[in-house]
């Protein structure tokens, strides 16, 4: 069970959060699935900014490979992504939320575009958690974060974006698994954030620079975004 605390970072509490609520719907739908007569039908340092919130919704849809069979869904494993992932650390948080040292774990993925990074950080990986490294579902790869992570990954529960963006990557947007949370960091004019192929959402507490934004997606394949705070991080490269 992954247990959430107040004293987590702002960054590893929202990733923990979204894979929390994805394993707290997972095992609904299970206890459902078991009592049911009839099958159902068929995701730096924060600057302190202003306390209001706006949430605006768009629809995309969703990429997760339909079943039909309630239980393969129920035991879906939790998958998750960090795009800039930089020295590792946070990808190790995510690796060991979902299990990925085990062989019928969850799947955690880092990705940077500077190959100096990937190597720092899996020699720290080797140093504390050296399992990982010899895991299937734990990998530290060299790649661009605008295209997203791997495709044998995908969907993602919980996607972490470790740098800024000019908009929110398109490719991330199709992998966000439905129910999954983005937690990424983009920039903010006048109010408005861009989410790439989808346009311009307002999104209320940031006038301009960059803004630490959660982008969440529905089981309707809905999209919403809300503000968390104010943030100053370098440039998502795109390669």
């Amino acid at each position: 069970m992954l247990v959430c605390t107040r004293t987590s970072g702002c960054l590893a509490r929202s990733c923990c959060l979204a894979l929390q609520q994805q394993q707290q719907s997972s095992s609904s739908r299970a206890a459902r699935a078991a009592t049911a007569a009839t099958p159902p039908s068929s995701n730096s340092n924060p600057t302190s900014s202003s306390s209001s919130t706006t949430t605006t919704t768009t629809t995309i849809s969703s990429n997760r490979p339909t079943s039909s069979s309630s239980s393969s869904s129920s035991s879906r494993k939790m998958c998750c992504v960090a795009a800039g992932s930089g020295t590792g650390y946070l990808t190790v948080c995510m690796a060991l939320m979902v299990g990925a040292g085990e062989p019928e774990g969850g799947v955690a993925i880092g990705i940077d575009y500077l190959q100096g990074l990937v190597d720092l950080s899996r020699k720290n990986v080797a140093g504390a958690f050296p399992e990982l490294l010899q895991s299937r579902n734990f990998a530290l790869i060299k790649g661009d974060g605008w295209a997203g992570g791997p495709s044998w990954g995908a969907p993602f529960d919980a996607i972490h974006v470790g740098a800024a963006a000019a908009a929110v990557p398109a490719a991330l947007l199709q992998q966000l698994a439905a129910g999954g949370r983005m937690v990424i960091p983009v920039e903010c004019n006048r109010g408005f954030i861009s989410l790439e192929g989808l346009g311009d959402r307002e999104v209320g507490g940031c006038d301009g620079g960059q803004a630490l934004v959660s982008v969440e997606k529905d089981k309707m394949g809905n999209v919403s975004v809300k503000y968390i705070t104010s943030v100053i991080y370098v440039p998502l490269v795109r390669t």
